[in-house]
Formats: structure tokens, sequence, C-alpha cells
């Protein structure tokens, strides 16, 4: 609508009109989309942005997981290296950016982003949405295997002196937050 509004309570009454059908409008928008995006998990797609490690697929594979030929490598290094004890997690940490392991924009990972993704069950194939009630098999191939994933469980679990949580432990903590 291009005419002003008149500053009376026809006006105000018809604003308000407009926005709440705006309102709805972009409501339903956000259900859609949501409830594409959910459908999608659970056919194994990824419809977010792809962990390190992965590529999202192109137009034609939309939600396809691809493996990122520079980083895949070094995060499969970095499962089996901490995951069998060879390397302390700082150690593991320092090797895989001594290799060139950066995040998408660049920059070496921090403790932290390793600690994440070394814990992140969609390494194993796993693609898991708390929120929406999805825990599925990706349709794609997991940089890190079950058992690999269970030694970093186990070198989690040794470094912190507690129950594991993490890959194969007794709580998942990969979530990603869609609100």
């Amino acid at each position: 609508m291009n005419e002003p509004l008149s500053d009376d309570p026809v006006g105000n009454l018809t604003g308000n009109i407009l926005a709440a059908i705006g309102q709805f409008d972009n409501d339903e928008k956000a259900r859609r989309t949501a409830a594409g995006m959910r459908a999608g998990l659970e056919l194994g797609r990824w419809p977010f942005q792809a962990p390190i490690g992965y590529l999202n697929g192109g137009p034609d594979t939309r939600g396809i997981l691809i493996q990122d030929p520079d980083r895949a490598p070094l995060v499969k290094l970095a499962f089996e290296e901490f995951g069998t004890g060879r390397r302390s997690r700082p150690e593991v940490l320092h090797r895989v950016t001594a290799l060139g392991l950066t995040t998408k924009s660049g920059r070496p990972l921090s403790a932290q982003s390793l600690a994440a993704l070394l814990r992140n069950r969609l390494y194993a194939g796993w693609m898991e949405v708390p929120k929406w009630g999805v825990s599925v098999r990706g349709d794609f191939e997991p940089l890190a295997s079950e058992t690999g994933c269970s030694g970093v469980c186990s070198a989690f679990s040794a470094a912190v002196g507690s129950p594991c949580d993490c890959i194969g432990g007794n709580t998942r903590t990969s979530r990603f937050d869609v609100s």
C-alpha cells in the first residue's frame, strides 16, 4: 500500500490490520520453512551450513553433505589421533593446525572449536536436532567411524575424570539450535 494512512481511528485500525496480515504471512513462511527443513532432516539431508570438513552439495544435491577435500582428511586425523589416545587434545589441535585445518573463514580452530567438533555426532553420520525431536542417520559419508567416536568419548572421559558425555556416551551433546 502506497497511500498514507489517516491519523484517526479508521487509519489506526487499517494500519493494525495490515501489520497483522504481514506478521501472519511471515509466521506462515517460517512455519513452512521449518517443516521443509525437518522433512529434509528425516530423509537424511542436512539443511544447515555444513560443518568443518564438509561442504554443502550443489543446487542439484540440496541438503547433501560432501567431504571438503582440504579439511576432511584433517578432521579424520583429529578423530583418529585423539580417539586412539596417541595425542592429547592440545597436541591434536597443534598438529591439525600446523597441517592447515582452519575454520570456513580461514582462521585456526580454537581449543573450544576442536572440542565441539570432536563431540559432534554429525561426524559419525548422525544428524540431531533435539528441538525438532529428530535423530537420524545422515545421507552422507561420515568422517569418523562409530568406533573412532567411542575412542574420542573415552579420551574425553579420561581427560576430565567424569562419565562420557560425547559421542557414543550416555548423553548426546551435539545440538543444533534452530530457534
